[in-house]
């Protein structure tokens, strides 16, 4: 019952708000009513009755809400967050899976590409979906309204004063637009190689070479890698495949030291190894071709 208060009490008070001008109306002395209590009482109705209207569709939001949540724990999550949730934890297992494997030195098996040329000594170790974006400015152009006004001088004022707003407004949309961010955001087929990441977004089939990168920030806890560049703008991506990704960047920029030590890393490295699961082996890096 708790939880219904959330939007019955809103309910409750904008049924008030509602009843209370009409019930002042009828209390009203009208041998006294002038022009100016007349206008208060109009005041009154129009706020009270706003304010009724916000209520609700708060009451309605909550009303939604608690809807939700009902049906929550009487049949449970719907089945497309529980898939959501599986394919997390799969991904997520495989990315300690990878990890582990390269902290032991063993090169991962590969996968077979058609459709991409691999360089020379080059191997593809998955596939995967990802959310790419790409950081850069942009060019934005925009128009001015103007116009002469005679007549009133209040309506000459008022003129001046609506083109000045509008103006302002569409500078700062431009601005904004114009603005560096993150752009192109969409999902993406990604497929990562010893030598590279290549991404087919936009109908284009993108190489970010490893020894191209001067700077790899995988931010493990947020799923997210961000990688920057010389000449090319910053590469983003995001998405439950995100440190699988990171691991490999990482490995190829910076070494098989700094998958022990990657601040970037950490979460990976509090999982509990299973009690057979070795870290030993030889130094040297578990892929080449970098």
């Amino acid at each position: 019952m708790r939880r219904h208060l959330r939007w019955l009490v809103p309910l409750a008070c904008a049924a008030g708000l509602f009843i209370a001008p009409i019930v002042d109306f009828y209390h009203l002395d009208q041998t006294q009513v002038t022009n100016s209590v007349a206008l208060r009482w109009v005041g009154g109705l129009i706020a009270g009755w706003s304010a009724a209207l916000a209520l609700i569709v708060v009451a309605i939001v909550q009303m939604v809400k608690v809807s939700k949540a009902n049906r929550r724990l009487k049949y449970g999550p719907p089945l497309a967050e529980i898939q959501a949730a599986q394919a997390r934890d799969a991904a997520w297992r495989a990315s300690v899976d990878l990890y582990r494997s390269l902290l032991r030195r063993e090169v991962p098996p590969g996968i077979r590409v058609w459709d991409v040329v691999s360089g020379p000594e080059e191997v593809f170790l998955f596939e995967t979906p990802a959310v790419y974006a790409r950081y850069y400015g942009s060019d934005v152009t925009y128009t001015t309204r103007g116009g002469f006004y005679f007549g009133h001088p209040a309506f000459v004022v008022t003129g001046l004063a609506v083109s000045a707003i509008a103006n302002a407004s569409a500078r700062s949309r431009a601005e904004a637009m114009a603005r560096a961010q993150w752009r192109e955001r969409q999902v993406c087929r990604t497929l990562v190689s010893n030598q590279r990441i290549v991404c087919l977004a936009g109908g284009q089939q993108l190489s970010f070479y490893f020894n191209s990168m001067i700077a790899v920030y995988p931010e493990i806890d947020q799923s997210t890698l961000i990688c920057q560049f010389d000449g090319a703008s910053p590469l983003m991506l995001t998405g439950d495949a995100a440190p699988m990704i990171a691991i490999v960047a990482v490995l190829q920029t910076h070494g098989m030291q700094a998958l022990e030590e990657h601040p970037g890393l950490a979460r990976l490295r509090s999982v509990p190894a299973p009690p057979d699961d070795g870290l030993g082996g030889s130094d040297g890096k578990a892929l080449s071709g970098s």
